[in-house]
């Protein structure tokens, strides 16, 4: 259907398909489908649509009709047909439905929705998901036709051989003016023009109630509407004073008086608007079937805010004005959240040699900054959505909150290339993230690998008080082979001083420039220090001299490991790929995503030192707790934080170690007065801090 209509109303009839019956035959027939073919003219007053007198006809070709067939009030079998004929000068069609023959039901229902383009079904909850696009294209006197929205009910006792249908506008429909555009559109080959109105439900997705509690009532859904819609307008012509009339569809809604819109013309890249403010005595309301006429004059050449990726935390201070972008740079997070789900949306943005440039019909959160509620965070305060970025539970979602608390401050952490980690203070394995898997699209706090985001900053804003203090990583201490490495992950720039004596170490102590070698068991301690960054914290292990077997490089056990399932705890057999060497070693995977993790294992007599191999769920930092069954064996330590692994992730029986490194998982405890066999416990008390534990031998 490609022009909205003066009189729009669809009829339907069909009739059913008759069996041929050429000769006899003893076998059984087979049931044959019924055909229903819906009649649409025009001709119903109630639906009145007039854009300049143009009325409703239908295109020779690629026409779509939704029928949605309801039987005693069941989940809805869906039906589309592009089969139609036209007639009366295109102001009629027939459609043709093959229908799945039903005889036993008591209540028939049938829901008809054009375009069929615009339906998208939700059984669970009793409502067809109609979507009225944002991004539409305009013909000569009419609204975009995937845009002009009708539908139709009808109910029977039994399933009907034909229907009749009275069809309605659910879309509303608006017809600008735009005065005085000549110089700015003519000649121009690509002419978009914007409605945009702050806070109001303009299209997106609304959901029709087809059963439940909320039957036949029409409502904005929870999954995203937007504010605005975005015409191409690039076939129109001014007129011969200048103007340019535009013609769209939006949902129904009012402005009054005190409310504003803003309508903006982007003409090969350049862009004009007007703000208009509704006066006292002035209304704007767009009524379903109805056309709202108006015109906008005062067209004035709009300054953007450009926005630049920030790849130093240091660019991100006090009151700095930023919006969140996924990682391709294609979308941003929007002004619109869904608050059942809880998440954000997204808009369409463009980025130019690292920079983004918005005017103010983009639909585009932005955050203020300010510090968090803990010592070096940052709280994201929204400018549409008033209140400050939170996450409300430990699950995939996002909203904001009045108050500046741990849930709502973020621990922010920037690589050089702009990707950018958002964690959560109170929920510090969630960081925001862009999901787009299986058209999800949306922004939201994950705990999985979802796309990473972007932060991007208007230059102009912010003090010059920095939100993050940038600290040194903690050094990394490897005494394998008797040989001690010392590391220090961020940044690459950073010197590390070190002792070997026990004291603490700083800038007058000996510089780490490579590996060196102990003849005994040795105190290290690090530090690392660069320009800009605060000193690291001190480093220090207790390097073990080896003068014998060097357990750091042995990966299969000398202990039986034992699953214990004791309670709530779970340990299941897996196997562990290194990728040091390539071979493939037994390893226990200790706890499951809801219950901790406990290993257990015996000693002999006479054992001095215990050597393990042990690393932490993705994302994770877990602590594991060692213990003796003999109250008078002394460990040298009862706990130790592991260091997580990409590698060491999902529900499988093998994993294949990202980067195995002795310095962070391979761990030496000595233990004393083991007079007898002695049962030892390693286990985990989170119960989402799972681990892989392997190589245990007694020495």
């Amino acid at each position: 259907m490609k022009k909205i209509s003066s009189y729009v109303m669809l009829f339907a009839a069909a009739a059913m398909a008759l069996v041929s019956c050429a000769k006899e035959s003893t076998t059984t027939k087979s049931e044959e489908a019924k055909t229903v073919k819906l009649v649409v003219n025009a001709g119903s007053p109630e639906t009145k649509t007039v854009i300049d007198g143009t009325s409703v006809t239908w295109s020779e070709s690629g026409e779509s009709l939704y029928l949605g067939e309801v039987i005693d009030d069941g989940t809805p079998t869906e039906y589309t047909s592009t089969e139609y004929e036209l007639a009366d000068e295109n102001k009629s069609a027939t459609f043709s439905f093959d229908l799945t023959e039903n005889t036993s039901g008591s209540s028939y229902e049938y829901y008809a929705f054009y375009p069929s383009s615009a339906i998208s079904l939700v059984s669970k909850y009793y409502e067809f998901a109609v979507t009225l696009p944002t991004s539409q294209t305009v013909t000569t006197s009419s609204p975009d036709p995937e845009a002009s929205i009708i539908m139709a009910t009808s109910t029977a006792t039994e399933q009907p051989s034909s229907l009749d249908l009275s069809f309605s506008h659910l879309a509303a429909y608006g017809k600008m003016t735009l005065k005085s555009v000549s110089d700015i559109v003519s000649g121009a080959s690509s002419v978009v023009v914007t409605f945009y109105a702050e806070g109001e439900k303009v299209s997106g997705e609304y959901w029709y109630y087809y059963g439940g509690d909320s039957e036949g009532t029409f409502t904005a859904s929870n999954n995203g509407t937007n504010p605005k819609v975005d015409v191409d307008a690039s076939s129109l012509s001014v007129d011969s004073n200048g103007n340019l009339v535009v013609c769209f569809a939006c949902w129904p809604f009012d402005l009054a008086s005190g409310e504003s819109f803003t309508v903006s013309i982007t003409a090969d890249g350049s862009t004009y608007s007007r703000t208009v403010e509704l006066s006292d005595s002035q209304e704007l309301a767009f009524v379903a079937g109805q056309v709202s006429k108006f015109s906008v004059s005062g067209f004035a050449s709009e300054s953007k805010t450009t926005y630049t990726l920030v790849t130093d935390s240091d660019e991100l201070t006090d009151g700095s004005e930023v919006i969140i972008v996924n990682s391709d740079g294609a979308y941003a997070m929007s002004t619109t959240i869904n608050t059942s789900s809880n998440y954000f949306g997204q808009t369409a943005v463009t980025v130019s040699d690292n920079k983004i440039e918005l005017g103010s019909t983009d639909a585009v959160e932005v955050f203020t900054l300010s510090a968090g509620s803990e010592t070096n965070t940052i709280a994201f305060a929204g400018t549409t959505n008033t209140g400050y970025l939170n996450v409300p539970s430990d699950k995939n979602v996002l909203n904001v909150t009045d108050s500046k608390a741990a849930a709502s401050s973020w621990n922010v952490v920037i690589k050089s290339d702009g990707t950018t980690n958002i964690y959560n203070v109170s929920y510090p394995t969630r960081e925001i993230r862009y999901n787009n898997y299986n058209n999800a699209d949306r922004f939201a706090a994950y705990a999985g690998t979802q796309n990473p985001v972007f932060i991007y900053k208007n230059g102009d804003s912010g003090s010059t008080t920095k939100l993050i203090t940038k600290y040194c990583n903690t050094p990394l201490i490897d005494c394998a082979s008797n040989t001690v490495t010392i590391t220090c992950a961020d940044p690459d720039a950073a010197t590390i001083y070190y002792t070997t004596d026990g004291s603490e170490p700083s800038e007058s102590s000996t510089k780490y420039t490579e590996a060196f070698s102990i003849s005994e068991t040795t105190t290290v301690k690090a530090i690392a220090i660069a320009d800009g960054y605060e000193n690291s914290e001190v480093a220090s292990k207790e390097c073990q001299f080896i003068s014998g077997t060097d357990y750091s490089t042995v990966h299969t056990s000398n202990v039986t490991l034992a699953a214990n399932a004791t309670g709530a705890s779970k340990v299941t057999k897996s196997t562990v790929a290194l990728e040091k060497d390539g071979e493939t070693y037994d390893a226990l995977k200790a706890g499951t995503s809801s219950a901790a993790g406990v290993v257990t294992f015996t000693v002999p007599s006479g054992t001095t030192k215990l050597h393990f191999h042990a690393a932490g769920w993705t994302g994770k930092t877990p602590t594991i707790y060692l213990s003796a069954s003999d109250s008078n064996v002394t460990l040298g330590t009862t706990s130790i934080e592991l260091t997580g692994d990409t590698g060491v992730s999902g529900n499988t029986t093998a994993y294949t170690l990202a980067s195995y490194s002795g310095a962070t998982m391979y761990y030496t405890v000595t233990l004393e007065n083991v007079t007898s066999e002695t049962t030892i416990t390693i286990k985990t008390t989170a119960s989402e801090y799972r681990f892989l534990l392997w190589g245990v031998n007694a020495e």
